[in-house]
């Protein structure tokens, strides 16, 4: 009798917290619409800073075992709201905020991946919905969505351009590593001092600007992204290498200066600190980089990840001052 009783308990879904247990060995398999409705068991000593953390490293560009770890944290981590009774935690739920950055990374990253299996899309959309959040009740037809996908990629006349879909990729990346106070200026151009520059993202975090300059070297308009080396040498001579031949590239060394002198001229008597940053969204890209530059050249992978340290200085009352100015000198 004591036995059949503890068992009951176990498995009745209410324990003395009011929390049902989570398994996810024995729900990993089911579909949203045919698996029950769990509330998962969770971590009460996860700080709810490491939410923002950890939703900065999924970009579109995540693999599939990453998405997972992720699912893995949100189970452990259990929301951002918690609710306590006599000094005990009696209640953890996800705070709207966090449910909306949830529901936009099912949206924009989950539900377009095209190397992301049905079964993960399927598991990510079944966890939103038992953490409440709303509009994900019909299940998505995903060989459709691909469908229209690659048909829309092939008749929209932007996206045939390579340099805006290298942009594209910025724009989608930036969307998870921004906090809701940071700033981003999307192909912009500036003038100071009867000279202007163009620039295709200028991010501000406080006192820190990050200027990023997009080079899609390796994304086909029309074959996507493509297997190549980008060689620089001592001399800032720049070469693509692509199945065997080899094409020499404008160095954009000139170009980055000349943004450099524009916005250091708009910025000065500011205490902004200001990084450039050539990124390569093209993650089939082998680099062979020598010598020395004034401005970083990263992957989109090493600015995702270097991304909360390029950014870690915080003053909010000089991040106000920065865009000003930038508004102020805006074409």
């Amino acid at each position: 009798m004591g036995l059949m009783y503890l068992l009951k308990k176990l498995f009745s879904g209410n324990n003395d917290q009011g929390y049902r247990s989570y398994d996810l060995k024995n729900t990993s398999h089911y579909s949203a619409t045919d698996r029950p409705v769990y509330v998962p068991s969770y971590n009460p000593d996860i700080d709810p800073s490491e939410f923002d953390t950890e939703r900065k490293k999924i970009h579109p560009y995540s693999t599939e075992d990453e998405i997972r770890s992720f699912m893995t944290f949100l189970r452990r981590y259990g929301g951002g709201y918690v609710k306590y009774n006599q000094g005990r935690v009696v209640k953890r739920d996800f705070l709207g905020k966090e449910k909306g950055i949830l529901k936009g990374i099912f949206f924009n990253v989950i539900l377009p991946g095209r190397n992301f299996s049905d079964t993960l899309k399927e598991d990510f959309r079944a966890y939103l919905l038992s953490i409440g959040v709303n509009g994900l009740s019909e299940k998505p037809d995903y060989e459709k969505i691909r469908e229209k996908t690659i048909t829309k990629k092939e008749n929209d006349t932007l996206i045939r351009s390579s340099g805006h879909k290298a942009e594209k990729r910025v724009n989608d990346t930036l969307f998870y590593l921004l906090n809701a106070q940071d700033k981003v200026f999307k192909n912009i151009t500036l003038e100071y001092n009867g000279t202007h520059r163009e620039y295709d993202h200028i991010v501000i975090s406080g006192s820190t600007i990050l200027i990023l300059e997009t080079k899609g070297f390796g994304i086909s308009a029309s074959l996507g992204t493509e297997k190549c080396t980008l060689h620089i040498d001592e001399n800032d001579n720049w070469v693509i290498e692509k199945n065997g031949n080899t094409r020499n590239l404008k160095s954009p060394t000139a170009q980055i200066t000349g943004q450099k002198q524009i916005i250091e001229g708009i910025l000065s008597g500011t205490n902004a600190k200001i990084e450039y940053i050539l990124v390569l969204p093209n993650p089939e890209l082998e680099c062979d980089f020598h010598g020395t530059r004034n401005y970083m050249i990263m992957t989109l992978l090493e600015l995702s990840l270097a991304f909360e340290k390029l950014t870690s200085q915080n003053h909010a009352a000089s991040s106000n001052l920065i865009i000003s100015k930038i508004e102020q000198h805006r074409i």
